[in-house]
C-alpha cells in the first residue's frame, strides 16, 4: 500500500490498514470507499468501508434521488463497472449487476 493510500485510510477511516491491499471504488472520479473482502463478481451483497468525502456523500444522494448508480473499481490494470442498487445496511452495497467488459470500455470513455 502507497504511503498516500495509508495516510488517506487513517485519516477518513480511523482505522489502521492491515493485511492485502484493499480495492477502492468510485462513483464518477470521486472515491467512495474500499471493499472490505472482494470486488463484486457477481450480483449480492458486499461490505465495504467508506471513505468521509464527497465520493460516499454524492453516491447516498443520487441513489435516494435516481435509483441504481453505476460505480467502477480497477484491479489488474482493467476498469470494472457496477451497479449499485441500494445501500441496505450501513456499510453494505447491494449490487445488482456487473457491466460487461465491453461496455465497462464505453462507459470509460464518457
Amino acid at each position: 500500500m502507497s504511503a498516500i493510500a495509508w495516510f488517506r485510510q487513517l485519516t477518513y477511516t480511523g482505522e489502521m490498514p492491515t493485511g492485502p491491499e484493499k480495492i477502492q471504488f468510485f462513483f464518477g472520479h470521486q472515491v467512495v470507499g474500499y471493499f472490505e473482502d472482494q470486488p463484486p463478481s457477481s450480483a449480492g451483497e458486499y461490505r465495504y468501508m467508506p471513505f468521509r468525502g464527497l465520493g460516499h456523500y454524492r453516491l447516498g444522494q443520487e441513489l435516494g434521488r435516481k435509483g441504481p448508480q453505476y460505480c467502477h473499481y480497477v484491479a489488474n490494470g482493467e476498469t470494472r463497472y457496477f451497479t449499485v442498487a441500494r445501500i441496505p445496511r450501513r456499510y453494505v452495497l447491494e449490487v445488482s449487476e456487473l457491466v460487461p467488459s465491453a461496455v465497462s470500455r464505453i462507459l470509460e470513455s464518457t
